[in-house]
């Protein structure tokens, strides 16, 4: 079985109105220190402009760590995935890593799972796939460890999968719209966990993607640029 990954180029709505206008004769560009770099292409949007991010050339982050388990924290400041890895056979929790991820990074992900999410449904219900163990949340362990991204790239293989995740910093995003000619981020980490684990966590989020809150970052953007 090949291997099914989501797709890798992501549609971002950047700037709208009179900054659409301006911002393709601003040389603006971010720092080396931001990540590397990730190809973007610009698109004329009927309200403005919009950056295609392809990933498909990325660096795959080097940190690996595997997930048994995992749930989701829903905030009122961002959404917390916790990948918990058992002690020995489980159920006891051994290790926990809190993904600390921004309500743009879960619209992200939902909207590129959504052809390989259908593969995958319809590959695990073929093959009558067991849920995803359970998790004893009272065995917490006294340490936790916390990443932050904003991306995540994922893809499955049959039983097996991984999320590749990624950060772009404000100040990259900020550059972006107000007309850089480059796109980083930062490789964080590849988690290898199940397909079915991996199809659990989306369809989790996907359930409640419509009732998180929206950004207004392009507004705050457009006002900034207007007063200058």
């Amino acid at each position: 079985m090949g291997f099914h990954p989501a797709t890798s180029v992501l549609h971002w709505p950047v700037a709208s109105g009179k900054l659409a206008k301006r911002q393709i004769h601003q040389p603006i560009t971010s720092g080396e220190g931001e990540g590397v770099v990730v190809g973007i292409v610009r698109e004329r949007l009927p309200g403005g402009i919009g950056i295609a991010l392809d990933f498909t050339g990325a660096p795959v982050p080097q940190r690996r760590f595997s997930a048994d388990a995992a749930w989701i924290a829903f905030g009122s400041d961002m959404v917390r995935i916790l990948f918990g890895q058992f002690k020995a056979a489980g159920p006891e929790l051994e290790h926990v890593v809190v993904l600390r991820l921004p309500f743009s990074g879960v619209r992200f992900f939902v909207e590129s799972m959504k052809e390989v999410a259908k593969t995958a449904h319809n590959y695990l219900a073929r093959i009558h796939n067991e849920p995803s163990p359970a998790v004893d949340q009272k065995s917490m362990p006294d340490q936790t460890f916390t990443l932050d991204a904003n991306i995540i790239i994922a893809g499955f293989s049959g039983r097996e999968a991984c999320m590749d995740l990624y950060h772009s910093s404000p100040q990259v995003r900020v550059a972006l719209k107000r007309g850089a000619s480059e796109f980083r981020a930062e490789p964080i980490a590849r988690v290898t966990l199940t397909s079915r684990l991996m199809m659990d966590i989306h369809d989790g989020l996907a359930a409640k993607v419509d009732t998180l809150p929206g950004d207004e970052e392009e507004h705050r953007v457009e006002a900034e640029v207007d007063d200058q």
